[in-house]
């Protein structure tokens, strides 16, 4: 995995969570809320997702949550299909990759950010969180 150096965390918002039961965290992939408003767990792909973990963990620990939507530039680990830079982002089974977004699309897809960086599957690059959602065909 290639981690470039490029983010800025003074305007983001990072919180403490708790690893829901039956959970996981994986730095740099993204976040959704557990049973509890201080409960976290991995995103499935496609979720509507409040973060990305800067720490990994198991049921129980506490890990950091940079939330999604503030300011700053973070960190995100790419999954299959890669990363281009300026290209809107989607949650995926391993990560995140690029959303192909179509007016008049079907399938709703949660947008949380944009890619700073390009990468290939595995790779961590530079974001900008950004929530929305759109549609893809």
């Amino acid at each position: 995995m290639t981690e470039r150096p490029g983010f800025d965390l003074q305007k983001a918002e990072i919180r403490t969570m708790e690893v829901a039961s039956g959970g996981s965290a994986v730095k740099y992939r993204l976040a959704v809320f557990g049973s509890a408003d201080d409960e976290c767990n991995l995103a499935a792909a496609g979720a509507a997702a409040i973060g990305v973990f800067l720490d990994d963990g198991s049921p129980g620990d506490k890990v950091r949550v940079i939330l999604l939507g503030g300011n700053g530039r973070i960190l995100v680990l790419v999954g299959t299909g890669g990363a281009t830079r300026g290209v809107r982002a989607k949650g995926v089974a391993d990560g995140v990759t690029d959303a192909t977004l179509v007016a008049g699309g079907t399938t709703l897809t949660h947008i949380p950010g944009f890619f700073m960086e390009s990468g290939v599957a595995g790779d961590v690059v530079g974001f900008r969180p950004a929530l929305m959602v759109g549609t893809e065909a």
